[in-house]
């Protein structure tokens, strides 16, 4: 797996930068996210400690305020478009549905975490 591969599995909004299968050969964009992102680093490294702390409570804060904004959005009402795709928010019947696990054949709740635990804490 390419690190192209694991930034368009990991990173919301990462196909939107770059071209999934390079059908239309954009090579420099690859270069310009990656030399401006790695630029942003670099001076972050580079003005201290006391920089990144300050970056990570600004970054924490906006965590925070998405959290909210996703459990406020939980309770508004929808319309009948967003019910046909299968968002029911706050349903006991699609509660009851989800409680149980329904695996795959040949799957198991270690094979299911094997994908997930290194997805949401960064190991790779």
């Amino acid at each position: 797996e390419s690190l192209l591969d694991m930034c368009q599995d990991y990173v919301p909004g990462w196909e939107g930068m770059v071209d999934q299968d390079f059908k239309t050969f954009r090579t420099n964009d690859v270069r310009i996210i990656g030399s401006v992102t790695l630029v942003l680093i670099l001076v972050l490294s580079i003005v201290g400690m006391d920089w990144v702390t300050r970056v990570q409570k600004a970054l924490l804060v906006l965590l925070l305020f998405s959290q909210v904004d996703f459990i406020i959005g939980t309770f508004l009402p929808r319309s009948q478009e967003v019910y046909a795709k299968g968002f029911t928010g706050w349903s006991i019947e699609t509660a009851k549905a989800n409680l149980g696990a329904n695996y795959e054949e040949g799957e198991s709740f270690f094979s299911v975490f094997a994908v997930f635990f290194p997805a949401v804490t960064g190991i790779v």
